[in-house]
């Protein structure tokens, strides 16, 4: 394969993460003889510096004509700027633009790593895989919100809305993804309360009685996340619109015991972004002491979704988690009790991790 990515590296430690999932995909362009060409553009607090706007128009032209984007991470605690112009109102306008209606958030456990799980033991005996699949560009975050009134008559008003078309394009594409995998999905909802929920219930079971194969089951977001601690094993696809699939994320997230291990894929028709879920970090921004593995694993789902390359997502994949059970660690060890790990650079850690993907060339 000989292609081109975009590549957006960001603020704060966005370059120096991002540096080590390229080091990754440079091994697997090694392995499989791939050649990928990374055509580099600002975005966020780095691209106002220079275009005085956090999502140049250079920028959104070339993602828009390139399917595959590797992305870094934006923000700025120094930039003072009105709502609408801050780096992270860059990366909402960068998703409705592309029309990234998806959101891939694949939450593991590796049976290698089980103890430093926040689950007890018997819950995650075989390991955790689980795939949520979160509408990104409607719902309650992209409806309009309002305060109105004056003094004690102050009121707020905050639009959820969801058409047919915006809840069945995800809807297929989940169970595409739940046939792919162990054929199991989740519907998180509120369908009780919320007339919204009650049209994904509709569309859902239209879906469901046309795949009888795939076992489904529906569930309110206050049950999820309850069974997402008791039972997180039984889970496959979990699909949900965009609050409550946000929330879902962030409490599955957490679950690994790993901070900053969590990539994301936002895809849409034509594109596919793919980054860490975590923030700028900029007070450790140059220290080398930042966790790259989430944005490695982005560059995992970038092969794997943008380009159609399980085996080499794969290695990615395993690489990440295979040097992490050896105990390496990036930052510093001086408030850690456990004497197995070994705490190193960032990039260190992708040095290790592209050795591990190029062991059996």
């Amino acid at each position: 394969m000989n292609t081109d990515v975009v590549l957006i590296k960001g603020d704060g430690v966005g370059p120096e993460i991002v540096d080590q999932a390229i080091k990754a995909i440079h091994a697997v362009e090694k392995k499989y003889s791939h050649k990928f060409h990374f055509n580099e553009y600002l975005m966020g607090e780095s691209a106002y510096k220079v275009y005085k706007k956090t999502l140049p128009d250079s920028t959104l032209d070339a993602c828009k004509k390139c399917k595959n984007i590797l992305f870094g991470v934006v923000g700025s605690p120094t930039l003072d700027l009105d709502e609408e112009k801050k780096p992270v109102k860059a990366l909402f306008d960068i998703r409705t633009e592309l029309d990234l209606f998806t959101d891939l958030r694949p939450i593991r456990i590796d049976k290698r790593l089980s103890n430093q799980a926040l689950l007890k033991s018997e819950y995650i005996e075989d390991g955790v895989d689980i795939l949520i699949v979160r509408e990104l560009t409607a719902g309650l975050y992209i409806g309009e919100h309002k305060i109105s009134g004056e003094g004690d008559n102050r009121f707020a008003t905050d639009l959820m809305y969801y058409d047919f078309k915006q809840i069945d394009r995800i809807t297929s594409r989940a169970f595409e993804m739940a046939r792919r995998r162990r054929k199991k999905i989740t519907l998180v909802d509120k369908a009780n309360v919320l007339a919204t929920s009650k049209l994904w219930r509709l569309i859902f079971d239209d879906y469901a009685k046309k795949n009888p194969d795939i076992t489904v089951e529906r569930m309110y977001i206050d049950t999820a996340t309850m069974q997402l601690i008791r039972r997180a094993s039984e889970f496959d696809v979990i699909l949900s619109e965009n609050m409550f699939g946000d929330i879902i994320s962030d409490e599955a997230g957490i679950l690994s015991g790993f901070v900053g291990l969590i990539p994301y894929a936002s895809i849409g028709e034509n594109n596919c972004m793919c980054g860490p879920t975590h923030g700028s970090a900029n007070d450790i921004a140059g220290k080398n002491i930042v966790n790259p593995m989430a944005s490695i694993l982005s560059a995992g789902l970038m092969l794997r979704y943008g380009f159609n390359l399980n085996d080499e997502a794969d290695d990615i994949d395993e690489a990440v988690y295979s040097v992490l059970a050896q105990g390496y660690r990036a930052g510093i060890s001086s408030h850690n009790k456990d004497s197995s790990l070994k705490y190193v650079g960032t990039d260190t850690i992708g040095d290790l991790v592209a050795e591990k993907i190029l062991m059996n060339c």
